[in-house]
């Protein structure tokens, strides 16, 4: 407080909010998993599936973007290569 842009006397307090940045995560293994294990898993991580690619019978994660254990940020989008 105050508001951005405010006006406030010399003497009055003012309180100031660091940010730490965006939160982030690692992405977990999500490669095997059944595709409805890896929507739950990823989720539980606050992450988005941005796209499943394969067959349209497929039920099982072969590959994923990005790969396991790199670090992005709380509703990053994962694809799903599927089999």
């Amino acid at each position: 407080t105050p508001a951005a842009g405010e006006q406030v006397d010399r003497a009055k307090s003012v309180t100031v909010e660091v940010s730490e940045g965006p939160q982030t995560v690692s992405v977990p293994n999500v490669i095997g998993d059944t595709i409805s294990q890896a929507k739950a898993a990823l989720q539980a991580k606050g992450l988005n599936v941005g796209g499943i690619y394969g067959r349209s019978n497929a039920k099982e994660v072969l590959d994923q973007q990005p790969e396991p254990g790199q670090t992005v940020t709380v509703g990053f989008d994962v694809s799903l290569f599927v089999y």
